[in-house]
């Protein structure tokens, strides 16, 4: 004669198996705040030799206020230093 298991000592088939990892949601989160960054990272990037940065003792190269960056004053482009 075969033994068949008891039925109340095992476990539904249709129990859920516990999550392991991280949620949509915590994923979602961490790829926001790195967009965010990279994003301010970028702005601060492609600004940072802009001539509204200028300060005292940096020069300029640049003839039109399209064209103006701030470059080094060993540079041969340098045209005007900021002063005050």
């Amino acid at each position: 004669m075969s033994e068949q298991p008891d039925p109340a000592s095992t476990p539904p088939s249709s129990a859920m198996p516990q999550k392991t990892g991280m949620s949509r949601r915590t994923i979602m989160t961490i790829v926001g705040i790195v967009v965010v960054i990279l994003i301010a990272a970028g702005g601060w990037f492609f600004s940072r030799d802009q001539p509204t940065n200028a300060k005292a003792g940096d020069c300029i190269s640049g003839q039109t206020a399209e064209s103006m960056k701030i470059v080094a004053c060993t540079d041969a482009k340098a045209t005007n230093k900021v002063v005050g």
